[in-house]
């Protein structure tokens, strides 16, 4: 072996040594923080870390404490890093599974009203959004030709109201899901069927909050207009998809010239910060579908394309 090969090998080898130790220090310092967060319990701080830690966790010669099939069933009930920042939890109390559905249980019923928590559970929500919209547009008026009456200052009250339901709903459903899953692993299946059914039953509550919420929301929309007023950004972006699939103008319709339609997005006077969220979604799908619209302030309208690609 040459001197020179000799000396870039112990160069790769002293490189490799000094990023293991690096990474064994990064891990420390994510699984101190994470006790910490945990011993305060603060759950909210420790699914943050458990989002930071996800490269690290699946190394940790510790999580095979973890049982595997609890690790998967919460991989198919939350989102991956989720997932890893709860077998973080399994991790830190060394696998004591009572411990950490004690931890757990200590926030159900606990009203966590965060950012960071609020966008969690959306996240998780998207497809239930998708399925209730989708309902309430086949089975309510905005199908129809004419607009309901409507009190703005009501319905913003209520929905704001209705919003909270909705929140402890999914809160509900998430850390009974969890509490399911350690039970479970625990060989405690009786409370993990009773958890699973306390879940499904803030499923089902959640939804119908939700038709509650839409209903409202849309008795100012029609057949020929949508107003996406008190709508969060990923729900108008769903409603809007919906609209314009049904607004397609259809091969029995013979009218020369349909009406135009508007949908009205605001100008961001219920936005953080007095910037509408909404506009430039709505015109990005509109752009990308090819229709073309006018957009004065608050509002685009357009007349029914011929075809469709949301």
């Amino acid at each position: 072996m040459t001197l020179t090969k000799e000396l870039q090998e112990k160069k790769v080898g002293k490189a490799a040594k000094s990023a293991q130790k690096k990474e064994l220090k990064r891990e420390r310092k994510a699984k101190n923080a994470l006790q910490k967060s945990c011993e305060e319990k603060n759950i909210t701080e420790a699914l943050f870390i458990g989002t930071r830690v996800k490269h690290i966790l699946p190394r940790t010669r510790e999580q095979e404490q973890i049982p595997e099939c609890t690790r998967e069933q919460l991989q198919q009930k939350f989102s991956l890093w989720n997932a890893l920042a709860i077998n973080a939890l399994f991790v830190l109390k060394k696998g004591d599974a009572a411990a950490v559905e004690k931890f757990i249980g200590d926030r159900v019923g606990t009203q966590l009203e965060t950012p960071f928590l609020k966008v969690v559970l959306r996240e998780t929500q998207e497809k239930l959004i998708q399925q209730v919209l989708s309902t309430v547009f086949k089975a309510n008026h905005v199908v129809s030709s004419v607009k309901e009456n409507y009190n703005a200052a009501a319905v913003e009250s209520k929905v704001s109201l209705l919003r909270k339901d909705v929140f402890a709903a999914q809160q509900g459903e998430f850390f009974n899901w969890i509490k399911s899953d350690i039970a479970r692993s625990s060989g405690k299946e009786n409370s993990a069927c009773q958890f699973e059914e306390l879940a499904k039953q803030s499923r089902i509550q959640k939804e119908s909050i939700l038709k509650k919420i839409y209903k409202m929301i849309f008795k100012k929309s029609c057949s020929s207009e949508l107003d996406l007023h008190f709508l969060h950004v990923q729900e108008a972006k769903i409603a809007t998809k919906i609209f314009l699939k049904n607004s397609v103008k259809k091969k029995t319709d013979t009218r020369q010239i349909r009406p135009e339609i508007k949908i009205i997005t605001g100008q961001g006077k219920h936005s953080e910060g007095g910037l509408s969220k909404i506009r430039p979604e709505i015109e990005s799908i509109l752009t990308e579908a090819k229709i073309s619209f006018n957009s004065p302030v608050g509002f685009f309208s357009f007349y029914p394309p011929a075809s469709l690609v949301v």
